[in-house]
């Protein structure tokens, strides 16, 4: 999951956020005797497996990939799920190209030039799929936080940057509530929280339907809450999905600059990182040419290469209904190996997402544990590759096993609690669906407390699988316990603290002996109810639509619902 440490360590400041009033909630209907079959040691006795170094970091397109997909399929078919495809097998190949980058940025203005050619300044998102890849002399120019948002009343690019290079800012602009001094007026975009327009994938399909021929995209460390550190994985070889016209078009070529290389770019054409972000803040704000020409180089390592996503399946037992769906997801993949570093070079992924998977997998034994199957099918997908941004589940979505006008809801499973029970459910996804008033119900009746998840400051909400269904109008939710029982707010904000700086995406992430599962048994136990509750035959959630669901997810797809 590629969250980021400044989000999390705001759990403690939103602890008292509103929720939505829940729908009227009966103690769950689910099948009680298999709910309870769900155990926390059974889920650590899978992550011991799939979170050891026999899958080398599971890295997609590598050994380990070929090993974990095999265990978790065998795992699948034991447990006495269908297979999912409709060939009769486990395996949805998701076809990769993937590319290791060396790259040389040249920019020159009055006889002065800039070049930016590793990652302490810049880092390759996206390229063209082939070898050498060379953009010659373009003209720089500033579009603000490179937003194309006429529908949300924003649109910087209010002149052609076709054949350019465009020079935008992450996020999104902000202005205060006169109401509450110190907040950011929710209205407007959508306040402190990153929204659709402020996230990556928008600044490149607004600047490729532009015509630009490539976007260097600023991120500034503080303002963002993202450690440069974290997108200096973007260094390592890098999977994109092989093109496909159904796809969003993207610009051609993607880099992410840091502010120390955005203060140099500026400085050639006398201009400072303050002004341009006071300019870009007005919604006046025009594209400013920048009198700097821009000259690229890349040169990449490409090999192609097949992943899977391994999906299961129980059809359901209503004759009318079994042609609907709800899908559980949990993506399987982590960083690989890094022979670079010295003593550990595995990157274990217990966390991050071994727990997901082995959740699945319980939560797959249950619903076979049942008396019967709920009416309709529910679906389990351990998806490939969502590290790299979510590319296992953009590929589902377009080659979905059920249609997704009849898939009912995504429920994501990534980064489970393993420090013991929590009084709260922290979600993502609950105030866009009445989905979230279900489980808002759901966990009251449990003497819970359903909450949005903190991570939403740092556009968590687009950082997880269940965005991929959700742009495409499946309802989705994810969540995890938090307001843990027995710890102090700070003790919590320590144990989130020290994972991400000591574990998260690291070699370290590892089971650990100081787990308490007795929360993530809990949080299992209930999204067992919450996925039987809409596969036995409750109303389909529904989107609350209007303005700020365009805010979250921009204007919809054309294949979504």
């Amino acid at each position: 999951m590629r969250s980021f440490l400044s989000a999390c360590l705001t759990t403690l400041a939103l602890a008292g956020c509103s929720t939505p009033a829940p729908q009227s909630s009966a103690p769950s209907d689910a099948p009680a005797a298999a709910r309870d079959l769900i155990l926390g040691d059974s889920v650590v006795a899978k992550v011991r497996e799939l979170g050891s170094d026999k899958y080398q970091g599971r890295a997609p397109g590598t050994h380990g990939d070929t090993l974990a997909t095999a265990w978790i399929a065998a795992q699948m078919k034991q447990l006495g799920l269908e297979a999912g495809m409709p060939d009769g097998s486990y395996r949805q190949t998701v076809p990769f190209w993937a590319a290791a980058a060396k790259f040389t940025i040249t920019l020159k203005a009055g006889g002065k030039d800039v070049v930016l050619n590793d990652s302490s300044t810049a880092v390759v998102w996206e390229s063209a799929p082939t070898a050498d890849v060379a953009v010659d002399d373009k003209e720089l120019v500033f579009a603000g936080y490179g937003i194309d948002a006429a529908e949300a009343g924003w649109r910087d690019y209010k002149t052609p940057v076709a054949g350019r290079i465009v020079l935008a800012l992450y996020g999104e602009p902000t202005r205060p509530d006169p109401a509450q001094p110190g907040k950011s007026d929710t209205t407007f975009f959508l306040g402190d929280e990153l929204g659709w327009y402020g996230f990556i994938m928008h600044k490149a399909e607004a600047a490729g339907a532009q015509g630009a021929a490539a976007l260097l995209l600023v991120v500034d460390e503080k303002a963002s809450g993202i450690p440069w550190s974290a997108l200096q994985s973007y260094a390592r070889e890098w999977s994109h999905l092989k093109p496909d016209p159904r796809y969003p078009k993207h610009v051609p070529n993607v880099f992410f600059v840091n502010r120390k290389a955005a203060d140099r770019i500026l400085a050639l054409s006398g201009r400072t990182f303050d002004d341009a972000l006071k300019a870009a803040g007005d919604s006046a704000f025009t594209p400013v040419g920048l009198k700097t020409g821009v000259s690229i180089r890349i040169k990449q390592r490409i090999r192609e290469f097949g992943s899977d996503n391994v999906v299961g399946r129980i059809t359901g037992s209503d004759p009318a209904l079994k042609n609907q769906a709800v899908i559980y997801t949990a993506h399987w993949d982590h960083m690989g190996i890094d022979t670079t570093l010295k003593g550990d070079q595995v990157y274990n992924g217990a966390v991050d997402n071994a727990l997901g998977v082995a959740g699945l997998l319980e939560l797959a034994r249950a619903f076979k544990a049942a008396p019967k199957p709920p009416k309709r099918t529910v679906i389990f997908v351990a998806t490939t590759a969502e590290e790299q941004l979510l590319l296992g589940a953009q590929y589902y979505v377009y080659h979905p096993v059920v249609p997704l006008d009849s898939t009912v809801a995504d429920l994501d499973l990534d980064v489970e609690n393993t420090w013991g029970r929590g009084k709260s459910v922290l979600a993502m996804g609950m105030e866009e669906t009445s989905l979230g008033e279900l489980l808002t119900g759901m966990a009251r009746a449990r003497g819970r407390e359903a909450k949005p998840n903190p991570m939403l400051v740092a556009g968590g909400r687009y950082r997880t699988d269940r965005f991929a269904f959700a742009r495409m109008g499946v309802p989705g939710i994810i969540y995890q316990g938090g307001d843990l029982v027995g710890k102090t707010p700070a003790e919590e904000q320590r144990l989130m603290g020290d994972y991400l700086a000591t574990r998260y995406h690291q070699v370290t992430d590892s089971v650990r002996s100081d787990w308490d599962m007795a929360g993530a048994e809990e949080d299992l136990r209930l999204f067992f109810e919450l996925g039987w509750r809409l596969a036995d035959g409750a109303p389909r959630p529904a989107w609350k639509m209007g303005l700020r669901h365009t805010l979250m997810f921009g204007k919809p797809l054309a294949t979504g619902r």
